[in-house]
């Protein structure tokens, strides 16, 4: 291995096949071996041709006929070295990646639990360590767990999923979403130890996304009522100011037509107000919000009269668009209006479900019919402008809360509002 010839190496020491850095432990060595110690090492030496290589050595005495030796045992060690300096180098870049990638990069076992994760990732979730998310269960960052079911079923199925959606809980409790592209990975035999995969955030996308919809719904609204319902009314108001015309000396008929004119004049003030309404939701980005302050706001604007309004949600904020308060005005307002005259309370109150906290806004009232329940929040559905249930629920779908009504006939309307995981927060009383 040493590229000389067995006559030569008989004339040569063996620190003439040493590097000199050697030379510095060859004493300490000599005298382990001549203890009897067996001694086992790595180190350079040096080739005919003046290569450097590295080698594996074992040494020990032996006896033979009576004499002793030193019994050496030498192997070239240069492919092992090469291999273990490619594997080296291999790692090497695979971290410099893994922390400096942008994407997230994760694994976890067949239980679920966190094995690996990137230096991104632990950035994302709002951790200083990723040891704080190693051996957490992957379904806890899920604000639908059920939803990390559902990605295993397609792993399952197909082995791989492509742009897979989520939506992740970080440590601060907001919310934020992401597509992961995801595989099972296996040992040499093929064995699968797990899941990994990259996660690829799109909050900003999604975002944007929102709005560009938002806004194309709103001006396809907007220019709906500016053309339809408006100009509906000013035909009605023409037509009756003709009428009016048509009648000057008739003093009862002119009081009618007088009467309806300003009902059109109100309904058309109140569309107007809805479009400037309707045309402020969603500007501004949705802030935290307490429910029983807003309660208290929107009875106080209203006539309630001998009603009760009861806000029974202590430190319950939500995070919603600023109109929000106008979807309790008009809760409230409906029940004064539609309630009938035997209903004395109308109370707001939460509770915690399986799928988010639901705020119940219920009254004592007359109730809602079933056939009515069907069209509820619809535009131009009900008695006033119709817009109002509608405009409600438009509010809270920008942060993804949902309103249905579930209360019973002639026993008083029941909405339900389910805001979602990651949407709401329980601050202490005072």
């Amino acid at each position: 291995i040493h590229g000389y010839s067995s006559e030569e190496l008989q004339k040569m020491k063996i620190t003439d096949l040493d590097v000199p850095e050697n030379l510095i432990g060859a004493p300490s060595r000599f005298e382990a071996v001549l203890r009897g110690e067996w001694i086992r090492g790595e180190m350079n030496q040096v080739q005919k041709d003046g290569t450097i290589f590295p080698i594996d050595f074992r040494a020990g005495l032996l006896e033979l006929e009576g004499h002793k030796y030193v019994f050496t045992i030498l192997r070239d060690i240069s492919e092992r070295r090469r291999v273990e300096d490619a594997l080296r180098e291999s790692e090497e870049k695979y971290r410099t990646i893994l922390e400096n990638m942008q994407d997230l990069f994760y694994r976890t076992d067949l239980d679920g639990k966190i094995t690996m994760i990137s230096p991104s990732g632990v950035r994302y979730a709002g951790y200083d360590s990723a040891d704080v998310l190693i051996g957490q269960n992957a379904a806890a960052i899920y604000v639908e767990p059920e939803r990390r079911k559902d990605l295993l079923s397609l792993l399952e199925e197909k082995g791989t999923v492509t742009d897979y959606p989520l939506t992740l809980k970080m440590r601060d409790g907001s919310i934020r979403y992401a597509t992961t592209n995801s595989h099972y990975y296996r040992d040499a035999e093929g064995r699968i130890l797990g899941v990994e995969g990259v996660i690829h955030d799109i909050t900003g996308l999604k975002k944007t996304r929102d709005a560009l919809t938002m806004a194309n719904r709103k001006l396809n609204l907007l220019s709906g009522i500016t053309r339809h319902d408006i100009k509906n009314q000013l035909m009605a108001l023409k037509a009756y100011i003709t009428l009016s015309e048509e009648s000057p000396g008739d003093r009862e008929s002119l009081d009618s037509y007088l009467g309806r004119m300003e009902l059109i004049a109100g309904n058309i003030e109140r569309q107007i107000e809805f479009t400037r309404l309707y045309e402020d939701m969603g500007v501004k980005a949705p802030i935290w919000q307490n429910i029983d302050a807003l309660v208290r706001n929107a009875a106080s604007s209203l006539p309630v009269k001998n009603v009760r309004v009861e806000a029974g949600c202590p430190g319950l904020e939500i995070v919603a668009d600023s109109l929000l308060e106008k979807v309790f005005y008009n809760l409230i307002d409906n029940a004064l209006r539609y309630g009938g005259t035997a209903m004395t309370c109308i109370t707001v109150s939460s509770q915690k479900t399986g799928f988010g906290m639901v705020i119940l806004v219920e009254d004592d009232g007359a109730g809602i019919s079933g056939e009515d329940k069907k069209r509820l929040f619809e535009r131009g559905f009900g008695k006033h402008t119709g817009l109002g249930l509608f405009l409600s629920r438009e509010i809270l779908s920008i942060t993804g809360i949902t309103i249905t009504e579930t209360g019973e006939p002639n026993k008083g309307a029941r909405f339900e509002i389910l805001v979602p995981e990651g949407a709401y927060r329980v601050s202490p009383v005072a």
